[in-house]
């Protein structure tokens, strides 16, 4: 499992598209250069951490043997986070309610790190990686997240790599029997 540092790090990278999406509405409102710049660097690098993060994830931490009941496929239920990404664009056509968007922006900010749960980081639809509700054994509840597209069936995926106790990735690496 990884340490509260990264499961930070992870989750503050969930929500970066709001900094590149302010740094563009403060760029169109005349902001200072450089504050825009700084919130899109700080944007796309934490975009990159993310498929970073799972690489790494596949690499360096354990496989298990798990035994799912039941899958259900949640890739679309993701897209109510990209909802949350476009808020602050109604910025741009009110010049006047600018504090009142980075308010907002803010607020999605501190949500997403005071969840206690790790989920899936919208990003990776990008880089190709799909989200599962799953079931386990166990009766352990937790969100999957895989490269194998539309699994339907709990026999598919046999195992996992355990990110967290709510977050895990389909086995495609990983140290074994570690």
């Amino acid at each position: 499992m990884i340490n509260t540092f990264q499961k930070l790090i992870y989750k503050i990278s969930c929500v970066a598209p709001i900094c590149i999406i302010l740094a563009i509405i403060l760029y169109t409102q005349g902001i200072h250069m450089a504050v825009c710049i700084l919130l899109g660097f700080a944007g796309f690098a934490s975009c990159v951490y993310a498929v970073v993060f799972i690489k790494l994830c596949e690499k360096k931490l354990s496989v298990l043997e798990i035994t799912i009941v039941n899958i259900s496929q949640k890739d679309s239920e993701v897209f109510v986070y990209l909802a949350t990404y476009l808020i602050p664009l109604i910025g741009v056509f009110g010049e006047n309610y600018l504090p009142v968007w980075i308010l907002v922006a803010v607020g999605v900010i501190v949500l997403g790190v005071r969840t206690s749960n790790l989920g899936f980081c919208p990003i990776l639809l990008l880089a190709g990686y799909h989200c599962y509700q799953a079931e386990l054994s166990t009766g352990t509840e937790c969100v999957l997240i895989s490269r194998k597209r539309g699994v339907r069936n709990s026999k598919q995926i046999g195992q996992a790599i355990r990110i967290s106790d709510t977050l895990m990735l389909a086995q495609t690496g990983g140290k074994k029997n570690v």
